[in-house]
């Protein structure tokens, strides 16, 4: 496993597995497999897994192929390589030093951000991620990127705006995660839009979330279910 690092920035295993949407069990095993090595960080005795966006790429692609064809685990883990060693901010050829690891974080994060937004940006990484995965993984076979990037890109950028937008105050149904400013259960929103509930509906009932609101609760419900018995007074509005 790679050095402790800052969690603000990353994802849990479950949170990884829900924006890549690859069955969790299945991006467990990579880890138990030693197929990747994700980071980690210190939590109270305990240490936690952390992922960050190659990784859910990573994750996106083994759900893409599932059916069609199997990497052999070497072949897998060159790819969790090239991808965590081939990150879009290395195009910028930014040079930190180990003392400025948070302005690196930060330039990470935006080029991540600037692949699945900007389709010059992303078509010279992904021209760069191809020519390297021919030489070193399999020269027959490639992986359609592009489509990859435009359906977990969004949705990574959704969640880590949507985290911004919750809190969780022992004073406000004792604790469970709600919408700033209100008293909307985030599990209660996001349960509601797993069942089938149009998004516009709720948007209707709850005037005070938008549909961003409501699309990034449905993926927070699944990232952070609920355990054991459910708090009282968490029945929102």
């Amino acid at each position: 496993m790679k050095g402790l690092v800052d969690t603000t920035i990353m994802f849990s295993l479950r949170e990884a597995a829900v924006l890549s949407r690859l069955p969790e069990d299945r991006a467990r095993r990579e880890v138990e497999r030693k197929v990747i090595e994700p980071k980690m960080a210190s939590a109270g005795s305990a240490r936690r897994l952390l992922f960050a966006e190659p990784e859910v790429l990573f994750f996106a692609m083994l759900n893409s192929l599932a059916g069609t064809v199997e990497l052999t685990p070497p072949a897998r883990t060159k790819a969790w390589r090239l991808l965590t060693a081939w990150e879009p901010v290395s195009l910028n050829r930014i040079k930190i030093t180990p003392a400025d690891r948070r302005l690196f974080d930060k330039a990470r994060l935006k080029a991540w951000t600037t692949v699945h937004r900007d389709p010059h940006f992303r078509s010279e990484w992904v021209a760069r991620l191809n020519r390297e995965w021919s030489k070193s993984i399999n020269a027959v076979f490639t992986v359609s990127w592009d489509a990859l990037i435009e359906d977990v890109g969004p949705r990574i950028d959704l969640y880590r705006e949507g985290l911004k937008r919750i809190r969780e105050d022992e004073e406000v149904l004792g604790g469970e995660a709600a919408f700033k400013g209100t008293r909307l259960a985030v599990r209660h929103i996001g349960g509601m839009r797993a069942k089938g509930e149009p998004v516009e509906r709720i948007v209707e009932d709850y005037p005070e979330l938008t549909p961003d609101d409501v699309e990034f609760a449905r993926l927070y419900t699944a990232a952070h279910p609920l355990l054991g018995r459910p708090k009282a007074g968490t029945a929102t509005a």
